[in-house]
């Protein structure tokens, strides 16, 4: 199971921060605004993906773990990912 991206999209309000961390991740329509709801995480992404999670003013990007948790902190993001590893 990979980690997710979760996102309130009527919520945004196009600041791009997001796409401005990991654009192709964070695709954007031609208004500026994101264009998905959520997607899987590639493997090694994650990182980048909490990146643009948490740059977002508007809190509208939620990182899911593997067991369907929130992840907002970094040192936390890298703890799993290194235990993973072992």
């Amino acid at each position: 199971m990979a980690y997710k991206i979760q996102i309130d999209k009527k919520s945004c309000q196009g600041h791009a921060r997001c796409a401005n961390r990991a654009a192709d991740l964070f695709k954007l329509n031609a208004d500026g605004y994101i264009a998905s709801e959520g997607f899987e995480v590639p493997a090694g992404r994650e990182m980048d993906a909490l990146n643009g999670a948490v740059s977002c003013p508007e809190r509208v990007i939620t990182l899911i773990d593997e067991q369907g948790q929130p992840v907002k902190n970094r040192n936390v993001l890298q703890a799993a990912l290194d235990a993973k590893k072992k």
